[in-house]
């Protein structure tokens, strides 16, 4: 598993340690670290199709 060092820099050393003891093949804790770290959560996306003048898809920013 590949760790988010740019998404959470300040839980990344927590992570880390959790992974590696799970490599290790000891029993860890990590379950319950993850569930102390928050993360945002997504409450509504919105879509829009918008295509240009020869009528292909492009992306709205």
């Amino acid at each position: 598993m590949r760790l988010p060092r740019e998404a959470c820099p300040e839980h990344y050393e927590i992570l880390r340690y959790a992974q590696n003891d799970r490599k290790r093949g000891t029993r860890n804790d990590a379950g319950r670290i993850r569930a102390y770290i928050k993360m945002a959560t997504i409450e509504r996306i919105r879509a829009r199709e918008i295509l240009d003048s020869r009528g292909n898809p492009t992306i709205e920013v």
